[in-house]
């Protein structure tokens, strides 16, 4: 499991002995997108950045059959710096995405649909989704979103071939306020009760049915064709390490300015 920048929640992965990298290469901090835009060549450092993450999961999935790879918000955080979860994802091909989606019915389906049409931009290819956090009772109840939300993915999600894997219950309040191992053991439970598991992994199997070549760094006759169509396997044939790596050297001097404009710590 590779996660962004979320140290806290590797607790559980290495309580149940799950290899984890739980902070990943790229981390912003307080000042890291203007540091990053006052790069030379902003486009050679995305692609960097890229190879850092892709470095890190192959790395971590020497001698595994599932690797998860966590995203961070909404499919297109990160790409001021050309390191969206969609850009990511697209460096990672073969790949599939599992979106979490939100409790409710429309407005469910309607962020599905717009977060898939941004990897879709990217020819990831997109599962389907996980709706977390749905009520018991009441008009917005999991078992009625459930059958809403189910029968929209059965009629009209043909063509895509989009799956509802399910759907989650708002765990008890008095969850948070037990011991970690019991918390962590309480939400593996929900999931193994409300979410389809198997056929999430099954699915996601039948899309890799290619090896993915390395990711490295292209020559300058190669570098323009990649960025135009970013989400292509990348050539392995004539790589070399470029000019301008990006290295951010200016950490300190970066977030000083940040803090001197008002940026909030990123503490």
């Amino acid at each position: 499991m590779v996660r962004p920048s979320f140290p806290h929640r590797s607790a559980l992965t290495c309580h149940v002995g799950i290899a984890a990298q739980p902070i990943g290469p790229v981390v912003f901090y307080a000042g890291f997108t203007r540091a990053f835009l006052d790069q030379p060549d902003p486009a050679r450092a995305s692609h960097d950045l890229l190879r850092q993450v892709v470095h890190a999961v192959d790395a971590i999935s020497v001698g595994k059959r599932i690797v998860i790879i966590d995203g961070v918000g909404y499919p297109a955080v990160g790409s001021i710096c050309g390191v969206s979860n969609a850009d990511i994802a697209a460096a990672l091909q073969p790949i599939s995405v599992l979106l979490v989606g939100k409790k409710g019915v429309g407005d469910a389906v309607d962020s599905f649909n717009l977060n898939a049409t941004y990897f879709s931009s990217r020819h990831v290819r997109v599962l389907g989704g996980v709706f977390n956090r749905l009520p018991a009772h009441g008009y917005y109840s999991l078992d009625q979103c459930k059958a809403a939300v189910t029968t929209y993915f059965a009629k009209m999600s043909k063509l895509d071939g989009y799956k509802a894997y399910g759907f989650l219950p708002e765990l008890d309040p008095t969850t948070s306020a037990i011991s970690p191992p019991d918390e962590w053991y309480a939400i593996v439970h929900a999931m193994m009760q409300h979410v389809d598991v198997r056929g999430i992994v099954a699915d996601a199997s039948a899309q890799a049915t290619r090896k993915r070549r390395r990711f490295g760094i292209l020559d300058d006759d190669q570098y323009d064709d990649v960025v135009m169509h970013s989400a292509e396997p990348i050539e392995l044939d004539t790589f070399k390490k470029p000019r301008n790596e990006l290295t951010i050297q200016w950490k300190a001097a970066a977030q000083a300015a940040a803090r001197h404009m008002g940026a909030p710590s990123s503490a």
